[in-house]
């Protein structure tokens, strides 16, 4: 990004510039500046670009020469790289956004620099609306993004490349840019809680020393209203906390200000030493921490501080411990001793929070022991017994790893344990979530693991989709962890880096930020849809109406298979959500004019259920199959090639006890007495006869199979050999009326192969009946169509189209006509297996839907797909 060959920031730092006014908002006060600078790097690592499709360059104009740069802009959350170019219609920067009183905004633009460049300046002012009200300079924060490196491939350990990422922002008063390399600004503005609405201007300045600077435009549009708090649990792991109590604090009212109300603070069991009792130092050693961090709790959250329960963890190092051998927890063997060290920790902890003020307790004793079946038992084991002895306390866990491989860990966590969260949903676990009738949540669907990936992931995650679930928390791993500035490459860091003097925000932190207050805007809006409509005024019943199509409509367009168990979706675009919100805004802006919002905010919310709300319209199936492949699949008449195979095997074959097709199938059984590793397959290969056919090079086949059971769920493999499969994926169903769900596994072939097998694998406990398996050719279409957004309003001077061809039918030519008719039909040449695109200005037109076209031309057989563009009003067009 910048000089030092590392591109990172070279700073010259005031600490005058950070003397923060008396009336900054809280959220400034208590960040930290910046880091330090990350150690060298080990032998042998080499950066690779990180901007995948850099495209059209914007060409500099004698103006931007004599300043030594370019200013582009990228919406807040899209991805901007140190090797990142300007884009012909990103330049002409103006930051523009709207704002609910008391919200914090981002704004962020880009410099790219023509030359090197010393002690570059950004300095911005008070902002003023026309009545002569200001939100003052205290109220706006600038900082710049700061790079890590991020492994290329953090699947492979032998992969020595890296990525420079953005992440941190930090401050400064000058910075120095390379050439060639892009510098991106970000800007947090704050809404006075008490700002009257209105259009808030003012000019943002950046300059390079000796050189002429430039000036950009600021608005920021306060809307009348206040959005209420956030209704359910919202919360961050908080792995560690810090042992400086004014860090600490600075941390939580960096959480409070994000929307985090429900910590995970330090009430739990404390171990002072790891002796396997839970003694004297560690009753004193879990008092003193309970206590610190209520105190601390209170002072900062106030009287929201026992809104919620406190989910207490009591098991590491009582029950359990981390086994090195294992890389992952395990069980001591079950004892008098063991069982009353558990419920003496679990009292104090009560007691404690009991005698403190603090809110109910909600046991956790392990994360996610469906992940790794062997600590399963043991985790029902001791919720069931803390239900035996103290049935009047609420107990958490978190799920979604077994899920994943197929164990039913709702069925067998949810007689013992009230609220399950999980990381794994579909309209399948949100229907069996919902029908346990208690609450529940989901987690860990955000982007800030080991692998940075699309930071518009938090946004989505907290916002729109969480809205969508019903789920009454949202949980994320993780605010920090580790020692990030001692790594040379980025590890499990979290979203904040710890800083000296305070927590460094991040990108996908602010991006939280942004998905909740997404939400917040939600249920603003279906408070005004309940009030208005009970208000018993016609035109406000009339203004309900409308307000609720605009929120289905946007619910229209989110599927729950983003956190699917095997294969899933992605997120909405930045430019998507951009306008959702502020299709939700102007639907409250219409509903104020009948309701008021105090009446709104004191109304209780009443809301469709999550599976009441549209889905997106699922995509076409092939259009036809291939002869059938899997020889006796539907098992009436034996089980031909299928064997089963496995150290329980015996008690595996032909079933008559349940059946999809026909009356029998096939049954596939790990006993109680199975270990998570332990696998029975339903197998053809593995010895005669093995499987023969030949697939075909660039070919599209399903390997499908209809299953029931409890426990683990087969995993469908189609083995092939190396370098085979061009294109690999899985997909899961829902339930039918009876219980059967239909898993498939599509492959796209490379080149010629036959199968080394083909198999139902079975690992860890479970009893499954498996029927109907099917292998056969999928004709795929000759093209497909996608937009990249379908919604877009006036700042979109650039909408993508893209035309792929799946299969390998040599280069098609396909016809594509703009929406609105200008540039006339074009006509794109599509490579087997490959894609071409169209880009248009969607400014240029009209609202209005748009229905766009493309027609496979060439004398083939006809073939036409369509996308449809709607185009709406932004909030800053006529």
């Amino acid at each position: 990004m910048f000089n030092v060959r590392v591109y990172f920031l070279l700073f010259t730092f005031s600490m005058s510039a950070l003397a923060a006014a008396e009336d900054a908002p809280a959220q400034f006060k208590a960040w930290g500046t910046r880091g330090p600078g990350l150690p060298p790097l080990p032998a042998g690592w080499t950066e690779v670009p990180a901007a995948s499709n850099k495209g059209a360059q914007a060409q500099p104009t004698e103006t931007d020469r004599a300043r030594g740069f370019v200013l582009f802009q990228r919406r807040a959350f899209e991805e901007l790289y140190p090797d990142s170019v300007p884009a012909p219609h990103e330049t002409g920067v103006a930051l523009k956004a709207f704002a609910a009183q008391g919200q914090y905004e981002p704004l962020t633009f880009a410099l790219y620099a023509l030359e090197d460049l010393k002690g570059c300046k950004v300095s911005v002012g008070a902002l003023k609306n026309e009545g002569g009200a200001s939100i003052p300079a205290s109220h706006v924060d600038v900082r710049i993004v700061r790079c890590i490196r991020s492994k290329a491939a953090y699947e492979n350990p032998n992969d020595k490349r890296y990525r420079m990422a953005p992440f941190h922002l930090e401050t400064f008063e000058t910075f120095d840019a390379a050439k060639d390399r892009s510098a991106q600004i970000w800007i947090t503005v704050k809404a006075p809680d008490a700002a009257p609405a209105g259009d808030y201007k003012g000019t943002l300045a950046v300059q390079a020393e000796g050189k002429a600077g430039a000036e950009v435009p600021v608005l920021l549009r306060v809307l009348p209203f206040t959005l209420p708090p956030m209704p359910l649990e919202t919360v961050m792991s908080y792995a560690k906390p810090n042992a400086d109590l004014a860090l600490r604090e600075k941390e939580l009212i960096d959480q409070r200000e994000h929307g985090i109300n429900n910590v995970e603070s330090g009430c739990g069991a404390v171990v002072a030493s790891r002796d396997q009792t839970f003694g004297d130092d560690d009753i004193e050693a879990t008092r003193k921490s309970c206590r610190e961090a209520l105190a601390l709790r209170k002072r900062v959250f106030g009287e929201a501080a026992n809104r919620f329960p406190i989910t207490a963890e009591i098991g590491h190092q009582i029950l359990y411990y981390w086994n090195k051998e294992k890389s992952w927890f395990e069980f001591w063997p079950h004892s008098e001793k063991l069982d009353g060290d558990f419920f003496k920790a679990l009292k104090l902890v009560e007691e404690t929070l009991k005698a403190e003020g603090g809110p109910p307790m909600r046991l956790f004793i392990m994360d996610e022991p469906g992940g790794h079946p062997d600590l399963l038992k043991e985790t029902i084991f001791y919720n069931k017994l803390a239900k035996e002895k103290m049935p009047h306390l609420q107990s958490f866990e978190t799920i979604g790893g077994g899920t994943a491989m197929g164990i039913d860990e709702i069925g067998q966590l949810g007689g013992s344990v009230d609220m399950l969260t999980i990381n794994r949903f579909d309209t399948d676990l949100c229907k069996r979530l919902l029908d346990r009738k208690k609450p529940f949540g989901i987690y860990n669907g955000g982007s800030s693991a080991e692998n940075v990936t699309a930071f518009v992931r938090d946004r989505y995650f907290f916002g729109f989709y969480c809205w969508k679930t019903g789920a009454q928390e949202i949980l994320q791993w993780v605010y920090a962890f580790g020692e990030p500035w001692k790594e040379p490459l980025r590890g499990n860091n979290g979203y904040v880096y710890l800083a000296p003097d305070g927590p460094l925000p991040s990108i996908p932190w602010e991006s939280i930020r942004a998905g909740i207050d997404d939400y917040r805007y939600q249920d603003l809006l279906w408070r005004l849809i309940t009030a208005a409509r009970k208000s018993g005024d016609a035109k406000a019943a009339e203004a309900a109406q409308a307000a609720e199509q605009t929120a289905r409509e946007i619910m229209g367009g989110i599927d729950f298979t983003y956190q699917a168990r095997i294969t899933q979706s992605p997120p909405a675009p930045a430019s998507t959500m951009e306008k959702w919100r502020w299709l939700v805004a102007s639907a409250c802006l219409d509903l104020l004019k009948h309701v008021p919002l105090e009446k709104a905010l004191a109304t209780a919310v009443e809301r469709p259920g999550p599976l009441d709300l549209p889905f997106p319209k699922a995509e076409a199936a092939p259009a036809s199959y291939g002869p059938e492949m899997a020889t006796e699949g539907g098992f009436e008449n034996g089980a031909g090639p299928w064997k089963a195979s496995g150290k329980f095997a015996k008690g595996s074959g032909i079933s008559s006890d349940e059946h999809h097709g026909g009356q029998k199938s096939f049954l596939l059984e790990n006993p109680a007495e199975a270990t998570g590793m332990d696998v029975t397959v339903c197998i053809w290969g593995w010895g005669p006869p093995e499987p023969s056919m030949i697939l075909q090079a660039g070919k599209t086949y399903e390997f499908s199979a209809w299953i029931k059971g409890s426990g683990s769920a087969p995993q469908l493999r189609l083995a092939l050999p190396g370098g085979s499969a061009r294109k690999e994926e899985d997909r899961d169903g829902d339930r039918d009326a009876q219980g059967w769900r239909k898993l498939t596994h599509v492959v796209t072939l490379a080149k010629d192969a036959k199968p080394n097998y083909i198999a139902l694998w079975l690992q860890g406990v479970g009893k499954v009946w498996c029927d109907d398996l099917s292998l056969r050719e999928a004709e795929q279409p000759p093209f497909t169509v996608r937009l990249a957004q379908d919604l877009a309003d006036g700042s979109d001077r650039r909408v993508e189209l893209t035309v792929e061809q799946p299969g390998n039918r040599g280069e098609l030519q396909v016809s594509v006509a703009p929406p609105g008719g200008k540039g006339g039909v074009q006509t794109l040449k599509i490579p087997p297996f490959g894609k071409a695109m169209l880009a248009f200005d969607a400014a240029e037109l009209p609202p209005g839907s748009y229905e766009i076209k493309a027609e496979l031309s060439g004398g083939e057989k006809p073939f036409t797909q369509s996308a449809t563009l709607r185009r709406v009003r932004g909030p800053f067009e006529p």
